[in-house]
């Protein structure tokens, strides 16, 4: 692939040093930022060589609206479809290459059609919405036609959200909450590693930083999960302060935040209210 065009690929190969000698300038799975090209291009480099990117089918399982004229709910608003506008979008900035198909109250045989116009398509389909009884049982006779075992399995990784995993053919799916909260945050901490392997990443598990919350409300044991916050511009220090984005619309919050908190119980003994914290510019790029 041309220089020009590289920022946001992996590389497939490592790229050596003028005498060869370890360790390479660039080691392979490294993904190409702009930083990089002119290294690239001063050892006489026109191209690279970058692996192909993932591809992500995304789909929404949208209820239908209402009949009577009135506006939807808040809580829909920031439902499946917000949340599914969320993932593509980053799943786009990560560097896959996705495919959007939206079911619209849907009836077990026209979802599997859906399912199935990503099978032997994409590595990874993420269903925004989770699968109904009735679903799972259509997933399971789709899977028993295929000559595969009928398996869906629920993950519980609390605090950090709820899933549905299963397989058809060669292709993974992931049914995640349709609440924007628990999307954000499942997509965010357990399927961007996910999507970093199947990019050929080195860096598959983005680091975790701790910083500190300048809201000791959130240290209620009832606030014990991922929420959105924002960095503290004014906090002219070398520590990081958090600011809680505390709206009780998600999509508001979420708009407003530069990453996801989280009182992990390992700091919960220290002296200043202090939080793991995943920011959006390292666990979402």
């Amino acid at each position: 692939m041309p220089l020009s065009r590289a920022a946001g690929r992996v590389l497939a190969h490592d790229v050596p040093t003028d005498d060869g000698r370890p360790p390479p300038l660039l080691a392979a799975g490294t993904r190409l930022e702009a930083r990089h090209l002119p290294l690239l291009a001063g050892l006489g480099h026109t191209a690279a060589a970058v692996l192909a990117r993932p591809r992500i089918g995304v789909t929404a399982l949208l209820p239908d609206p209402p009949d009577d004229g009135h506006a939807v709910p808040s809580r829909e608003r920031t439902g499946a479809a917000a949340s599914a506008a969320w993932i593509v979008a980053t799943a786009d900035r990560l560097g896959a290459q996705t495919f959007e198909a939206s079911c619209r109250n849907p009836e077990p045989r026209r979802f599997i059609e859906k399912l199935e116009m990503f099978v032997g398509e994409c590595e990874l389909v993420v269903t925004v919405g989770f699968l109904s009884p009735a679903l799972c049982e259509a997933v399971r006779e789709a899977q028993v036609r295929r000559g595969q075992p009928a398996w869906i399995e629920t993950l519980r990784q609390p605090p950090l959200g709820a899933l549905q995993v299963l397989r058809i053919g060669t292709t993974l799916v992931v049914a995640l909450s349709a609440d924007l909260e628990s999307a954000v945050a499942t997509f965010t901490t357990l399927l961007t590693p996910l999507i970093r392997r199947l990019q050929g990443r080195h860096d598959t598990l983005p680091d975790v930083r701790a910083a500190e919350l300048d809201d000791p409300r959130w240290r209620d044991v009832a606030r014990w999960r991922l929420f959105p916050a924002q960095v503290d511009a004014g906090a002219l220090n070398t520590r990081v302060l958090l600011k809680s984005c505390d709206h009780p619309d998600a999509a508001q919050s979420l708009a407003a935040a530069d990453g996801l908190a989280w009182h992990a119980a390992d700091f919960a003994s220290f002296d200043r209210p202090t939080v793991a914290w995943f920011p959006f510019d390292t666990w979402t790029r």
